[in-house]
């Protein structure tokens, strides 16, 4: 089953838009190993059809259990400033792993061996 405007942002996170001045909408959460959690509060949320109601300034937003979503300030180009302080949001229920790789962002220095990386694995 699907909600023709609610859609998955990457393999993470599943985005509800409210329409039409609405401000509370049905959504339908997929089936997924260790269920859902909301977005900003990390409230579990199993697999069906659930009732969001965001705050003015939220959107309906969940995070698949076991995601890793990091976060950092807004950038409009990569040299604009440094991306940091990075916030790493860990929503269990699922076992998670991820590789953060970072480079000058503006060089090809990455590909003579210029960038560098650290994984995590979460369990």
């Amino acid at each position: 089953r699907t909600t023709a405007d609610a859609f998955m942002f990457g393999p993470a996170l599943l985005v509800a838009p409210l329409v039409s001045n609405a401000t509370s909408r049905s959504v339908h959460l997929p089936p997924t190993p260790g269920a859902w959690r909301g977005f900003y509060d990390g409230q579990p949320y199993a697999a069906g059809d659930v009732t969001a109601s965001p705050a003015i300034e939220e959107v309906a937003l969940y995070a698949r259990a076991g995601s890793l979503v990091l976060l950092g300030p807004d950038l409009q180009h990569a040299d604009e400033k440094p991306a940091d302080p990075l916030e790493v949001r860990v929503y269990d229920g699922a076992d998670a792993s991820f590789t953060l790789y970072e480079d000058d962002g503006v060089s090809a220095a990455d590909a003579t061996g210029g960038a560098s990386s650290g994984s995590a694995t979460i369990r």
